[in-house]
């Protein structure tokens, strides 16, 4: 009964940290007494010897930061605080990650974590559509169009936040669902809301992180189906999305102007329409590139372009022109490269890859909301763009989290 009640509790913290992500940064609280339970129960120890997965992530993302620092101290001769704290950042964020994954070992604690973190984004998805349908979240408060005009925010203050996050953490409750008996229609269902809101906020990103998820989804959902059924399934699902993003064109007026911005490329395809298209982005991207190839081998020091891409951004772009200082380089890739050149750009893409070969290992009788998990971690860090500093707290700290609960989760249930 001790045993039972203890692994309740841990159970539940685990699930703390998502409960609490949408009030600003209390969540940091949970993570700390993550870390520091798992210690005194001394789960993180056995974790670092057992979790290889994580701990390459952690050699994988720590390593170019401290190779950049070493390099960049004897090439200038000072070592910026930033770059430091930086390295500690992912330090401390794998240590997050062995703690969860020590954690995770009792059967009834995964199952506790899986079922909150589960409720607890169906509940921000309840929320979202409530706000779509009728202007006011489930407790009465207006949506918040001080930032992103007509996005939704929901149960978010920051309604760019709620789009960003919702479209891969709607892996999770759609995933935990399909692991319970006859879940499929459920998770298809949890799946459908979840997009709903995120595919209405109107981010291009968004759109595209959900629109993976729910071909993935679909993937591995069909698994084991009669072959008639998984080639109807197949076939619907693309024809199913393009039907609701068409119904919520309808409904979302952020979603008809961010297409509509977007398809101003039909009238051109000339270098100054396309950078229209893509919200500025070229103005970014090609400094940074430049920027990058002066600093090819080691980067300029992680979360650095902000001051470091000012002598390469155009004259004429609204970014010289009103003063708007470019926080990240909205592309993941290039994130990587420019903070830690080439060699940080081999280690991410090398990890990414085989994080992503995990996970499809693991796509049979092992669906479950650790499989979800790392499929979570692998769209929040597509390739194909970023909405976020891949070196912010809140990314690398939420990336172990993921990482803790999907490697711990699989391996405990493999050896459970």
């Amino acid at each position: 009964m001790q045993t039972t009640t203890r692994d309740s509790l841990f159970g539940a913290l685990l699930a703390a940290p998502i409960v609490a992500f949408p009030f600003a940064r209390s969540y940091l609280i949970f993570y700390v007494a993550i870390i520091i339970t798992a210690m005194i129960a001394r789960r993180t120890v056995p974790a670092l010897r057992a979790e290889r997965d994580l701990a390459l992530g952690v050699a994988l993302l720590a390593g170019p930061v401290l190779i950049t620092v070493i390099a960049l101290a004897l090439s200038t001769g000072n070592i910026e605080r930033v770059w430091l704290e930086k390295l500690g950042l992912i330090l401390i964020a794998g240590l997050l990650g062995f703690s969860i994954a020590g954690l995770s070992t009792s059967e009834r604690s995964r199952d506790v974590t899986a079922a909150i973190v589960g409720l607890t984004i169906l509940f921000w998805i309840s929320d979202g559509l409530v706000q779509l349908l009728f202007g006011k979240d489930l407790f009465g408060i207006s949506a918040n169009t001080q930032l992103g005009g007509e996005r939704i925010g929901a149960f978010f203050e920051n309604p760019y936040r709620y789009g960003y996050f919702i479209a891969f953490l709607a892996a999770l409750p759609a995933f935990w669902l399909l692991s319970q008996s006859r879940g499929r229609l459920l998770g298809s269902l949890a799946l459908i809301s979840g997009g709903t809101v995120a595919l209405a906020g109107g981010s291009r990103y968004a759109m595209l992180g959900y629109g993976l998820l729910a071909m993935i989804f679909v993937l591995v959902m069909t698994r084991g189906l009669p072959t008639s059924q998984r080639k109807g399934l197949l076939i619907g699902a693309p024809i199913a999305l393009a039907a609701l993003v068409g119904l919520l064109l309808l409904a979302s007026p952020s979603l008809q102007q961010r297409i509509a911005d977007t398809l101003i490329i039909l009238d051109g395809v000339d270098r100054h329409t396309l950078n229209l298209a893509l919200s500025h982005r070229l103005d970014i991207w090609e400094p940074a590139l430049a920027l990058a190839s002066d600093n090819w081998l080691f980067g300029t020091g992680p979360s650095q372009i902000t001051a470091a891409i000012k002598p390469y951004l155009p004259p004429d772009s609204i970014f010289v022109t009103q003063n708007i200082d470019v926080m990240h380089a909205h592309q993941v890739l290039i994130e990587v490269l420019v903070g830690t050149g080439a060699i940080g750009l081999i280690c991410f893409i090398a990890y990414y890859v085989r994080v992503g070969v995990i996970a499809w290992r693991q796509r049979g009788a092992s669906a479950t909301f650790g499989w979800g998990c790392l499929l979570a971690f692998l769209l929040m860090w597509m390739p194909f763009g970023s909405q976020k500093d891949i070196y912010g707290s809140e990314q690398m700290l939420l990336s172990f989290y993921l990482l803790g609960l999907g490697f711990g989760f699989l391996r405990n249930r493999e050896t459970a």
